[in-house]
């Protein structure tokens, strides 16, 4: 059995760094600053029936709850998000083709899993 060299899984890491882009904004003002939509958004959240890896249902909703509580709470942002009613089922691999935003099919059902 022929072992890896040690330098090959930090050269890769290194160039997967390299060629990997965090998101920023679409479009920058002359000063640098993010152009936003005038005024203020609100998204609500539709919450599925199930639980979200190894978190039970209360866990995966308090888990969502306090990780879009960041940005409603971000002095700079103008996104209200809030919840909805939750989902009428449990979304799945099974199902979520039925329920994804982008299937024409349910786009006007209202709701944002």
């Amino acid at each position: 059995m022929k072992l890896m060299p040690q330098w090959v899984p930090a050269t890769l890491f290194t160039c997967a760094a390299a060629i990997a882009q965090a998101a920023g904004p679409q479009g920058v003002c002359a000063n640098g600053t993010p152009i936003k939509f005038p005024g203020t958004g609100s998204v609500n959240l539709n919450y599925d029936l199930g639980g979200l890896g190894t978190r039970s249902k209360a866990q995966a909703d308090l888990f969502v709850t306090n990780s879009v509580a960041i940005w409603t709470n971000a002095a700079t942002s103008s996104v209200l998000i809030g919840r909805g009613p939750d989902m009428p089922v449990d979304v799945t691999v099974a199902n979520i083709s039925t329920y994804y935003p982008n299937n024409a099919a349910n786009t006007s059902d209202g709701l944002n899993p």
